[in-house]
């Protein structure tokens, strides 16, 4: 009824650990291009810009739209001021991204680079101060260059260590399945 004869299992496949160690290789090299610390622009290098503002917009950095706004890792909020002037955005992973969003309205004074000025693009807002007398719900947003370049370093540098983890992770798996391949070549030149 039942085969009672001792089985003889088959080699281990070795495949997987390359084809994971490629992946998670492939994966840290990324972080650790992606996240190589910036060169931030010099304080010196920015100017002060101050307005009314006219429009808030939150848009997720992937489409570019409102469509994922409330990913809030993946967004920056957009603002316009009365007099023109182009847009400016401050991104979520830079700090206080939540009272920037829900708080800060009337007048605002932001800090750019200059060299950036002239462009088409949004500008990135290196520092805010707002001037909003009446905001009861919450004290007027503050957020300094430094606190903004401490931030941004410190994501950097943690996203570059796991890469380099990654990194190793992957030469484990290699040496795993090297000593696996070793392991069915001694076990199965025994058995031939």
């Amino acid at each position: 009824m039942f085969d009672s004869s001792p089985r003889r299992a088959g080699p281990l496949p070795v495949w997987p650990y390359y084809f994971t160690a490629v992946v998670v290789a492939v994966a840290g090299l990324a972080m650790i291009w992606i996240w190589t610390p910036d060169d931030f622009p010099p304080k010196a290098d920015l100017v002060k810009v101050n307005g009314d503002i006219d429009r808030v917009r939150i848009k997720d950095d992937i489409s570019g739209t409102s469509a994922g706004a409330m990913m809030t890792g993946f967004t920056a909020v957009y603002f316009t001021f009365k007099d023109g002037g182009g847009e400016y955005f401050y991104p979520a992973n830079q700090p206080d991204f939540l009272r920037v969003r829900d708080f800060t309205a009337v007048n605002i004074d932001v800090w750019v680079e200059a060299a950036e000025i002239d462009g088409s693009e949004p500008l990135r807002i290196w520092q805010i101060v707002e001037n909003n007398p009446s905001n009861l719900v919450a004290a007027a947003t503050l957020i300094t260059y430094e606190a903004i370049i401490a931030r941004l370093t410190t994501i950097d540098r943690s996203m570059v260590i796991t890469g380099r983890w990654l990194l190793v992770l992957c030469l484990g798996l290699i040496l795993f399945g090297r000593g696996v391949a070793a392991r069915n070549k001694r076990r199965f030149s025994r058995l031939s």
